[in-house]
């Protein structure tokens, strides 16, 4: 058997199907997403006009993004929201903790500043344990986008 009959045999076919197989799988072959980095949030907290659970989300020139919890009940200024980041990859979970106090003026909105994302698009869900709300969606991170997210049961 020469050279030539081996490149038109079947064992030719079946070892160059395999090879190309395997670069296939390397190639989409997803990248590892390294260590989840965490960031815990205050809220700035401030009275805004009345409305219904949601997010309201604006990027602004400088790359962060402002992320403003809106309809949060029974809030006052000697209350708390906080959240808790965590950023892995594109993949952003985000858990919001609501500390409530009898005394002090109404409350209903907390403003949380994000500066530590990159112009990417990332995949976002967002939680409340405490209201048992959630919503999830996707930011692209970009000066000038502006965004507003129902949250949900």
């Amino acid at each position: 058997m020469g050279i030539s009959d081996f490149f038109t045999s079947v064992e030719f076919y079946v070892i160059a199907t395999v090879v190309a197989a395997a670069v296939l799988g390397l190639c989409v072959k997803p990248q590892s997403k390294g260590p989840v980095r965490q960031h815990l949030l205050a809220g700035r907290l401030r009275n805004g006009e009345h409305k219904s659970p949601g997010l309201e989300l604006m990027c602004r020139e400088d790359g962060s993004v402002e992320l403003l919890r809106t309809g949060v009940d029974d809030l006052t200024d000697a209350g708390a929201v906080s959240l808790a980041v965590s950023v892995s990859g594109f993949n952003i979970t985000i858990k919001e903790r609501v500390t409530l106090a009898e005394c002090g003026e109404a409350r209903n909105e907390a403003l949380f500043v994000l500066d530590f994302l990159a112009p990417e698009y990332y995949h976002i869900r967002y939680e409340s344990d405490d209201t048992s709300l959630f919503c999830a969606f996707t930011l692209h991170v970009r000066p000038g986008i502006k965004t507003r997210k129902e949250l949900g049961h």
